[in-house]
């Protein structure tokens, strides 16, 4: 077992910079929705610029076109949304159009050390039996080359890494509703990191809050968290161990407590503390550790404990 980390260590990294990467949007050019139904026209332009997220909407009296895009980053996964949708009353009068002409944003998305990843596009699909389905594409490189269409992967060359040099993606759309209907179309883009870590419930809670492992863009390693408190409790003992040493904590009448993990190394978080990031580069791997979170109350609880397992 390999005792990478000291109790100061961890502290240290508790309170780490948050941002270990970053995704950002621009409109590269403006984007142009139109709704008409003969006696009224509506039109709206998304302008050329950096946005963290924009929301662009077109009504008249029998027509609706919209356009929203957002994105959002955390050390446990990066997402980039875009939605769609067009729609005419029943009935519209003749001529009665909502269009969101082809547009694109252009995302990029980097890591502040080369960190392998995995791709997970969720595309969904609410278009009414009888209108066009808007088409939401995905370019990654932005070389003019398709990767996933609607949802469904073109082509079987994907980036497997994010680095420091930021990575281009173009998302692309468009909507039109000439028919009474509707037409919306949604995909969400998540960047995870793919760090070659597995945990494995090892003992169970025995009170509510369990722990949650995630792999992180920190330093490939994992983010430790307590998933909830009871209001009362002040804090809560994280307890890092290189082996097993099982232990019934003492208990005031009730059923004790299965306490797991040798006590290496201990981590103390009160109310309010961000999640525990524990780094896994190459250099410590391959390794196993157990996490277990004890918690006072009437007598000491316990949290689930998990093994961990980075390869």
């Amino acid at each position: 077992m390999k005792p990478f980390l000291t109790a100061t260590g961890l502290l240290a990294l508790s309170a780490a910079p948050a941002a270990q990467g970053s995704v950002t949007m621009e409109v590269t050019a403006p984007i142009t929705i139109v709704c008409s139904d003969g006696a009224t026209v509506s039109t709206e332009t998304q302008p050329v610029g950096a946005t963290s997220s924009f929301c662009l909407s077109a009504v008249t009296p029998h027509s609706y076109a919209a356009v929203s895009a957002e994105t959002h980053y955390s050390d446990t996964g990066m997402r980039v949304t875009v939605g769609v949708r067009t729609d005419l009353g029943n009935p519209a009068p003749t001529g009665a159009i909502a269009v969101i002409a082809p547009a694109s944003v252009l995302v990029h998305l980097s890591c502040a050390t080369t960190t392998d990843v995995y791709w997970n596009p969720i595309f969904t699909d609410l278009t009414q039996a009888g209108s066009l389905q808007p088409g939401i594409d995905i370019d990654f490189g932005d070389d003019g080359v398709l990767e996933y269409v609607n949802g469904n992967q073109v082509s079987l060359t994907l980036p497997l890494s994010l680095e420091p040099q930021p990575l281009p993606v173009r998302i692309t759309f468009s909507s039109t509703a000439l028919t009474p209907g509707i037409a919306a179309s949604s995909l969400i883009l998540e960047a995870l990191p793919a760090t070659a870590i597995s945990s494995t419930l090892a003992a169970l809670s025995c009170t509510a809050p369990g722990i949650t492992a995630l792999p992180t863009f920190f330093d490939n390693g994992v983010r430790l968290k307590a998933s909830s408190f009871q209001p009362m409790m002040p804090w809560l003992a994280m307890v890092i161990g290189w082996d097993t040493a099982p232990v019934l904590l003492p208990s005031l009448g009730q059923s004790p407590c299965l306490f797991l993990p040798t006590p290496d190394v201990v981590v103390l978080q009160g109310l309010g503390i961000a999640p525990l990031d524990v780094p896994l580069p190459a250099a410590v791997r391959p390794v196993r550790f157990w996490v277990q979170g004890v918690i006072p109350d009437s007598q000491l609880l316990t949290t689930d404990c998990l093994r961990i397992d980075a390869w």
